[in-house]
């Protein structure tokens, strides 16, 4: 999108984020953002990379999707995480609902649209913060190879469809 922060931009009349953030329980909601911190502060509790990678001790060179995840597992009040990109606006009430469902011994989960595993929709326990900091000192940054690892269990979607990523304005709906 150019540059632009991709959750504030307007899709049907509020900012992308507010549809991801309202399609959850009210729960403590964290969102890792790297710009327009005070835009995002009056939606959640806001941390960004740069705090990460201090907290933790990782490198300059450390980014990406892995990073806000670890600083929400280390900052979630229950032993779970719920995850969400940004850009997903589509999402239903009940999005998640197939990732509550597991046993104990099934310590990250990941949404199946039926047709791809959706990498950044997912449930994942707390306890995989120190194994997901040893995975980025190693220069590692693939999510679907981290899921992979720590053998995150899919989960089918109940609606496939509403995880679109809108990843340009193009692929925005036109208003009428």
């Amino acid at each position: 999108m150019g540059g632009i922060d991709k959750p504030l931009v307007s899709y049907r009349g509020r900012g992308m984020v507010e549809h991801i953030l309202d399609s959850v329980p009210s729960i403590t909601k964290h969102i890792s953002a790297n710009r327009n911190i005070e835009t995002y502060a009056d939606l959640g509790a806001v941390f960004s990379d740069q705090e990460v990678r201090q907290e933790e001790r990782l490198s300059a060179d450390c980014q990406g999707p892995l990073l806000g995840i670890l600083g929400g597992l280390r900052r979630c009040n229950s032993d779970w995480l719920l995850v969400s990109p940004g850009d997903t606006p589509e999402l239903g009430d009940d999005w998640f609902m197939p990732l509550l469902e597991g046993g104990d011994d099934e310590l990250a989960r990941v949404i199946f649209d039926g047709e791809q595993q959706q990498h950044l929709h997912a449930f994942l326990h707390k306890s995989l913060a120190d194994g997901l900091k040893s995975y980025l000192q190693t220069g590692a940054f693939q999510v679907w190879r981290w899921l992979e690892q720590i053998n995150a269990q899919p989960k089918q979607a109940l609606r496939g469809s509403e995880f679109v990523n809108i990843n340009s304005l193009e692929a925005m709906p036109r208003s009428d």
